[in-house]
């Protein structure tokens, strides 16, 4: 009746699936479950292996990873980034001796924890520890280890190109709050196409 829960957080999308037919059938369950309800959409958060990693592999294509974030933007709703989505930031690989998770400590080598998807946002491609302090000069080693593959996607390296990841965000985000129907609207799914096949 309004007066209860204001938005419900769906964990659907945080699995390796991601094919059309996977989709159409996570929003039209929600559109079941809740029709009146306001979803917040995340493709990945602080306990599963980033977007990039779990559903692009060791090489994301970065067409689908603009795809993912065109996608994620355009449902009704709120949309809920992890912070490096909008850089295309892979999973990290962090070495037994640098876990903190507890998880992956205790089931370690078999569950290797949370703290790929945990590392210091890279800020400065050239800077100490990636620019992840206030003051390089005095930059103590962070709670978890900048990781080698974040160098090349940092904010600054991302931030002039027009065709780079992060400019692809800021323009779809732009995008969205100029169209009232995703901001305040209801959806309607199409019937899925079942000629075409999705991987």
């Amino acid at each position: 009746d309004g007066d209860k829960l204001h938005m419900a957080y769906c964990f659907e999308l945080f699995g390796t699936k991601h094919n059309a037919e996977f989709i159409h059938t996570v929003l039209a369950r929600f559109e079941e479950i809740a029709p009146d309800g306001w979803p917040c959409w995340a493709l990945t958060n602080h306990d599963v292996p980033r977007v990039a990693t779990r559903w692009g592999g060791e090489h994301p294509d970065p067409a689908l990873l603009r795809l993912a974030a065109a996608m994620q933007m355009s449902l009704r709703g709120s949309p809920c980034l992890y912070q490096g989505d909008e850089l295309g930031l892979p999973e990290a690989v962090i070495a037994y001796e640098d876990l903190r998770d507890p998880y992956g400590i205790t089931m370690w080598p078999d569950f290797k924890g949370r703290d790929g998807c945990r590392t210091p946002m890279p800020w400065a491609a050239k800077a100490i520890n990636l620019g992840f302090s206030s003051d390089p000069s005095t930059a103590q080693a962070p709670w978890l280890p900048v990781s080698e593959l974040h160098r090349g996607l940092a904010v600054d390296v991302q931030d002039n190109p027009p065709d780079s990841l992060l400019n692809f965000y800021r323009h779809v985000l732009h995008w969205r709050k100029t169209q009232p129907a995703l901001v305040q609207g209801e959806m309607s799914l199409l019937a899925p196409d079942p000629d075409r096949k999705s991987t």
